[in-house]
């Protein structure tokens, strides 16, 4: 399988297993989406405009290098940040966590995180102005632990509830949230 990225005016072609950063995290090629944006050299981002994978009928020749003193190297001319060799499982999101289809409606969005008893709902209609547009809800088995808004700021409170911090959040539902909350924004952006 060869995965091709097509990213400001030109195209990567990579193996499924290798690691891109993308938003402070290393993520393997065949979990990208076009809702994410890649790590240049500069620290800037680029949106992948468009995903194609293909099977290969006969095996094709590929090469893992490793370069010397250096965890990471830059690839094609936007110079994309990519991991040198093999992460081990506990630094990539290997969690297998989509976003809904459709992330507006009328009456919200439920779904669940990969984490057991952890689920969402995104409301985008009656929002308060300054909370960018949509809000989420955050739920532990059945109970409300958390509020984002599309701001990406976190509630302290809601329905005289103290609800939790980002920092008190399992690490990996955050990293799922923050997903979340960046599908979100760009559907409510395409909205507009």
């Amino acid at each position: 399988t060869v995965i091709y990225l097509y990213i400001a005016g030109e195209v990567l072609e990579v193996t499924p297993e290798h690691p891109f950063l993308v938003n402070g995290e290393w993520l393997t090629a065949d979990k990208l989406t076009t809702y994410h944006s890649l790590t240049l050299h500069d620290g800037t981002t680029t949106p992948i405009e468009k995903i194609e994978t293909i099977t290969l009928a006969t095996p094709k020749k590929v090469y893992n290098f490793a370069v010397q003193g250096y965890n990471s190297y830059f690839v094609g001319e936007s110079r994309v940040l990519v991991h040198n060799c093999e992460i081990p499982a506990n630094r990539l999101n290997l969690s297998n966590f989509e976003t809904p289809k459709t992330l507006i409606s009328a009456k919200g969005i439920s779904g669940k995180f990969s984490k057991k008893g952890y689920e969402y709902r995104i409301d985008t209609n009656k929002i308060t102005p300054g909370e960018g547009g949509f809000h989420i809800h955050i739920y532990k088995d059945g109970k409300e632990v958390a509020k984002v808004m599309g701001t990406g700021g976190w509630s302290k409170g809601h329905r005289g509830n103290t609800l939790l911090k980002p920092s008190e959040i399992d690490s990996e539902v955050k990293k799922e949230i923050n997903k979340l909350v960046n599908a979100t924004q760009k559907a409510v952006k395409n909205r507009q």
